[in-house]
C-alpha cells in the first residue's frame, strides 16, 4: 500500500520503478508497464474487489439507503406548493430584469431554477437534489443581492421552498 501510495504521489517515478524492477527484456515501454500492471496492480485490485464484496455482506438492509437518498413525493395540489412555484417564477422574473448579476451567474442560476422547478414538478423526487440545487440558487441570490428586487423575492421564495421541504 505504501509503495501505491508513493507511486500515486509521485515520489517514486512509475517508469524508472518499472523498468527497475518489471523490466521485460527490452526497451519497450508498453512491455515493461504491462508487465508492472500484471505483477503489482492486478492483484491489488482483486483483493480490493472482495475486501468490498465482504463489507457489502455486513451492511444492514435498513442502512442501505440514508435519509439523503429518500425519494418522495411531493403534493402537486398543496396550497404552499403553488406558493413556491409562484415564488420562484417571480424571482426569475425579477433575475431576467436585473442588470446587477452579472451575465454569467445570470445564466447559471437560470438553469439552476428551470432544473430545481422540474424536480419539484417530478412525481418522486430526491429532496436533497431539490435542497441542493434551488436553495442553494435562492440563497445565494438572497444573500448576494440582499437590498434589490431580486433578493428580496429570493429570499421570500427560499422559506416557502424550506417550509415545503420540512417534513423531508
Amino acid at each position: 500500500m505504501a509503495l501505491l501510495r508513493r507511486l500515486a504521489s509521485n515520489e517514486l517515478d512509475p517508469v524508472d520503478f518499472a523498468f527497475d524492477y518489471f523490466y521485460s527484456g527490452d526497451n519497450n515501454i508498453n512491455r515493461t508497464i504491462q508487465e508492472m500492471a500484471e505483477h503489482l496492480f492486478e492483484p491489488h485490485a482483486e483483493e480490493l474487489r472482495r475486501h468490498l464484496e465482504r463489507i457489502a455482506e455486513d451492511v444492514e438492509d435498513e442502512a442501505v439507503a440514508p435519509a439523503s437518498d429518500r425519494i418522495v413525493s411531493f403534493d402537486h395540489n398543496s396550497a404552499i406548493f403553488h406558493e413556491v412555484l409562484a415564488s420562484v417564477a417571480e424571482v426569475d422574473e425579477r433575475l431576467r430584469e436585473s442588470n446587477e448579476v452579472p451575465p454569467d451567474d445570470k445564466a447559471r442560476i437560470h438553469v439552476e431554477i428551470r432544473t430545481g422547478v422540474d424536480l419539484l414538478k417530478a412525481p418522486r423526487t430526491r429532496p436533497q437534489a431539490v435542497k441542493l440545487v434551488l436553495l442553494g440558487a435562492l440563497g445565494w441570490l438572497a444573500i448576494e443581492f440582499s437590498s434589490s428586487a431580486v433578493g428580496i423575492a429570493a429570499q421570500h421564495a427560499w422559506n416557502l421552498l424550506t417550509k415545503l421541504l420540512a417534513g423531508f
